[in-house]
C-alpha cells in the first residue's frame, strides 16, 4: 500500500473513533441528567407526602392533648387518606 493511502485511512479512523467517543459522552451525560431529573422529583413527591403525614401527626396529637375521644376516628380517618392518596400517586 502507499504510504498516502494508509495515512489518509488512519486519519479517517481516526476521526470516527474521536466522533463517536464524543458521541458517547454526550448520550452518557443526557441520561444522567434525565436520571437525576427523574430521582428529584421522586424526592420532592416523597418529601410533600411525609410533610402531609406529619401534619396529621401534628393534629391528632393535638387532640389527644385536648382530652378529645374521636382521636381514634380521627386518626383512622387520616391513615385512611393518607393510605389512599399514596396508592393513587403511585399508579
Amino acid at each position: 500500500m502507499d504510504a498516502t493511502i494508509v495515512s489518509a485511512i488512519a486519519a479517517v479512523l481516526g476521526s470516527l473513533v474521536g466522533g463517536s467517543a464524543s458521541l458517547a459522552t454526550a448520550w452518557i451525560t443526557q441520561n444522567t441528567l434525565n436520571k437525576r431529573e427523574v430521582i428529584g422529583a421522586e424526592i420532592r413527591k416523597r418529601e410533600m407526602l411525609y410533610g402531609e403525614f406529619i401534619y396529621g401527626l401534628y393534629l391528632v396529637t393535638g387532640l389527644c392533648l385536648s382530652g378529645c375521644r374521636m382521636v381514634t376516628v380521627l386518626w383512622q380517618v387520616s391513615l385512611g387518606r393518607f393510605t389512599t392518596r399514596r396508592l393513587r400517586d403511585r399508579n
